[in-house]
């Protein structure tokens, strides 16, 4: 992380929680995320915890060692903004290749210290990418090309229209 360390125990728990995130940990989503929690993506609007669970669910099933890195913190009183770098390879479309996406997430912290709202903006995916279509949805509801996708892979890790990528890791 490029920002000094945070004091704050909510925020040390969620850089730890993301840089570290494993399919391993996706059942205790609830002991980070309240029950109602938003989260909101380039590719899905969701809420509640098990919706949230397979948004992350779809991402180890596409894609190929997907981690972040935090970068940079801020937060004060019960938000938090981080910046990161996601990095993964797609399992379909140039699995060979690493790759890299450029964002930032606004979180909101409920009484507890869990996320109740998380919105990623700035990701770059789209601004520099704009062929990569938009979802919506819950993860899998339709596939990148607009169409239903047999193994339930909308999203970051569906194969990308012609013209469309990622961005390759520098």
């Amino acid at each position: 992380m490029n920002s000094p360390p945070s004091s704050d125990a909510r925020v040390v728990r969620v850089v730890q929680l993301f840089e570290q995130l494993s399919p391993a940990d996706l059942p205790r989503m609830a002991a980070f995320y309240t029950a109602n929690a938003r989260f909101k993506d380039p590719f899905n609007e969701v809420e509640g915890v098990p919706a949230i669970t397979r948004v992350f669910e779809h991402m180890y099933r596409v894609l190929e060692t997907p981690h972040f890195v935090v970068l940079d913190v801020v937060a004060e009183g019960d938000q938090c903004f981080l910046t990161w770098d996601f990095l993964f390879r797609f399992k379909r479309f140039s699995p060979r290749v690493d790759q890299v996406v450029r964002g930032a997430t606004h979180l909101r912290f409920a009484a507890d210290g869990r996320i109740d709202h998380a919105d990623e903006r700035g990701c770059d995916v789209h601004h520099r990418h704009p062929a990569v279509p938009r979802c919506g949805g819950e993860a899998g509801d339709v596939g990148d090309r607009g169409e239903e996708d047999a193994g339930g892979s909308g999203g970051i890790g569906a194969e990308l229209p012609a013209g469309g990528s990622a961005l390759p890791r520098p």
